[in-house]
């Protein structure tokens, strides 16, 4: 599934790294923007006789990004934002989803 979407946001221009197994989850990668770069990782498992996969992203600067470009004073910033929605347009073309659910962090701190 990572794979799918690295292939498919690669296809659109964005700079992303090869995803790889992770020590805590099932698979991550990163997205790299001149500011910023995302964190994109997957988590799978199995529920009901289904299998659930959730994606996490958050935004974050390299010592460098801090020094040359702006202060991301939020997490909520543009590149964020962008790279979701093309993250929802690659996930609502695969006909094997059933269902798909979006959670930001507005909608996390709301109901925490």
């Amino acid at each position: 599934m990572l794979q799918q979407i690295a292939e498919g946001l690669d296809a659109e221009g964005y700079e992303v790294s090869k995803p790889k197994p992770g020590k805590a989850c099932h698979g991550f990668c990163r997205v790299k923007f001149p500011e910023v770069e995302i964190a994109v990782v997957l988590l799978v498992r199995r529920r009901k006789g289904k299998v659930e996969f959730e994606l996490l992203t958050w935004p974050s600067q390299s010592l460098r990004q801090r020094f040359v470009g702006r202060a991301l004073s939020s997490p909520d910033c543009k590149e964020w934002s962008e790279l979701c929605s093309a993250i929802n347009s690659i996930l609502a073309r695969n006909s094997q989803l059933e269902s798909l659910v979006s959670t930001t962090f507005s909608d996390k701190e709301s109901s925490g």
